[in-house]
């Protein structure tokens, strides 16, 4: 290699070593995003960016493969994700009086407040590339029971009653979209667009291309479970949240009052109240 690059009669080229980072093994995988200097007597080596293989031009990227590729929207939930589960590791290990229920219910309070299962860039997504949450999961089954590598995910699944995060996801989108083409209230733009989509003969909405990823995962969803929801008849009159905030009033009462007294107030007045509020409107349910 030193007479390549020194002798007289080298062809006055421009040359360079060809290395792949993720093929190679001289690139440790911490610094696997920079390139390690190749010094050849006194001069270093660059590397080569493009070569020319049998008459075609051939580039040499250090980008990762994609099937090891993870979606940014993935990694900014997964490195959200990391630091609670080492806290709830460090509590199982440390505190007393954890158990398995404990930590169960740590993790789903931890998991609510990081994963919206409404959230359409997540809806939108494929379940390959949801497959990260996934395996998370599964490590976090794995932990709370203590079981080895072959226990079977499903035999996890069932004894912590813990579904899968992606179809809770799915699960959560076809509720709510089933919701919305019942009660179109809800959701009136939502509605429309769902239900022009399902729609074949219909021409296509010109919807930005992450609407159409969501609008398209939506519809396919609905579609596999063959559903027919009937719109709903009578429509109240104000959307839940639009319902205006009910002015509560008690009943004047010391403490001087017996106990029975002032439960009985008490009692009257959370009844007054119960039935001044209409009913709930569930959204959506998690697991």
């Amino acid at each position: 290699m030193y007479n390549t690059f020194f002798m007289p009669s080298t062809c006055p080229v421009s040359c360079g070593l060809i290395i792949s980072q993720e093929k190679s093994r001289i690139f440790p995988p911490v610094t696997s995003g920079h390139c390690r200097r190749s010094p050849v007597g006194g001069t270093v080596v660059p590397h080569c960016a493009q070569y020319t293989y049998l008459g075609a031009p051939v580039r040499v990227t250090s980008s990762i493969p994609a099937r090891q590729r993870v979606h940014p929207i993935i990694k900014d939930l997964l490195d959200r994700l990391e630091p609670r589960f080492t806290l709830i590791k460090w509590l199982a290990t440390n505190a007393t009086g954890v158990s398995t229920p404990v930590v169960r219910t740590l993790y789903i309070q931890f998991i609510r407040s990081v994963i919206d299962y409404l959230f359409p860039a997540l809806a939108q997504l494929p379940r390959k590339v949801l497959e990260p949450l996934e395996k998370f999961q599964n490590r976090i089954m794995r932990f709370i029971l203590g079981c080895p590598p072959s226990t079977r995910i499903v035999n996890m699944q069932t004894d912590l009653d813990m579904p899968p995060i992606i179809d809770r996801i799915y699960a959560n989108i076809t509720y709510f979209t089933v919701k919305c083409l019942h009660s179109l209230h809800l959701a009136l733009q939502y509605s429309a667009v769902i239900k022009t989509s399902l729609n074949l003969d219909t021409r296509r909405l010109p919807l930005r291309l992450a609407g159409q990823n969501l609008v398209k995962a939506v519809c396919d969803n609905y579609c596999a479970l063959n559903l027919h929801v009937p719109e709903e008849q009578d429509v109240p009159h104000l959307p839940p949240w639009r319902i205006p905030s009910l002015d509560v009033t008690f009943t004047p009462i010391t403490k001087d009052a017996p106990p029975i007294l002032q439960k009985q107030a008490a009692l009257e007045t959370i009844a007054i109240v119960s039935a001044s509020i209409p009913e709930a409107h569930h959204i959506y349910v998690d697991g």
